[in-house]
C-alpha cells in the first residue's frame, strides 16, 4: 500500500497466521533489508508492505523479487 506524503517511512505487517515469532521477525528483518536497498529508488510516501504466509518458506532472493516487483510501481 501507498500514500503520498513528504517523507519516506514504511511500515511492516506480518500476521501471528504466517508463523512463530521467531520466523514472522525473521520476514520482517529481510523486508527492512530489501526495503532500505530500494528505498533511494522511490518516490516519498508511506508504504505498508504486508507479509503473507507464503514468506514463511520463502528464501531471500524470493522474497526481494517479490517486494522489488511490488514497490516497481513507485519507482521515480
Amino acid at each position: 500500500m501507498y500514500m503520498p506524503s513528504k517523507e519516506r517511512l514504511v511500515g511492516y505487517t506480518v500476521s501471528k497466521k504466517v508463523a512463530k515469532a521467531v520466523d514472522r521477525n525473521k520476514i520482517k528483518r529481510r523486508l527492512r533489508a530489501i526495503f532500505r536497498a530500494e528505498q533511494i529508488r522511490l518516490k516519498e510516501g508511506f508504504y505498508l508492505l504486508v507479509a503473507k504466509q507464503t514468506s514463511s518458506a520463502a528464501d531471500f532472493s524470493k522474497l526481494r523479487d517479490d517486494v522489488k516487483r511490488s514497490l516497481s510501481f513507485f519507482y521515480i
